[in-house]
């Protein structure tokens, strides 16, 4: 599936892939304030029209497997470990080791949630389009997905190579576009 191609929809409907390319970038700006509302937990009554509308789809978009998460998750138990040194700051039971801890998981937290509304604002604007375009979710999930490099495409070795070349699955789906 390619935005510049003519696409067909679930309905039979052919739209050429220049009006969803033009559509994308009409609404990359809304479609960036409704990820960065819901990523900082921002007030949301001032949205126009358009953008409840965005919101609502960016729920589908979630669902649908199109979102493209950040690189560096933390297992189960970096969480935990997290959730305890703050507590026992809020207590002020903390070291100068989990006040330094806690500063760097604000930014870290920060650059994920930032990174997010930078990845997926493009992504979800492809995947609007395309639903108006009449594809199904499930290709209009597709089309999103492999808009820019699918970073959560990783094969069989891939996670490995990464961690000894960084940046190497970025370079290998680079090469596969």
């Amino acid at each position: 599936l390619s935005i510049t191609e003519n696409v067909t929809g679930a309905d039979g409907r052919v739209t050429d892939g220049r009006t969803i390319a033009k559509n994308v970038m009409k609404m990359i700006p809304s479609v960036m304030k409704v990820i960065y509302a819901n990523n900082f937990n921002k007030d949301k009554s001032g949205f126009t029209e358009e953008q409840k509308r965005i919101d609502a789809l960016y729920e589908e978009f979630q669902k649908s497997g199109a979102k493209i998460q950040w690189a560096f998750l933390e297992s189960s138990e970096k969480a935990a470990e997290t959730l305890d040194k703050a507590i026992r700051l809020a207590q002020g039971n903390g070291t100068v080791k989990d006040k330094v801890g806690a500063l760097v998981s604000t930014v870290e937290d920060f650059m994920r949630r930032s990174s997010d509304v930078f990845e997926n604002t493009t992504r979800l604007a492809v995947f609007i389009s395309a639903l108006d375009a009449g594809m199904t979710k499930e290709n209009a999930a597709l089309m999103s997905r492999e808009i820019t490099v699918d970073f959560d495409r990783k094969g069989e070795f891939g996670q490995v190579l990464n961690t000894l070349y960084m940046f190497e699955n970025a370079g290998v789906q680079g090469t596969l576009a």
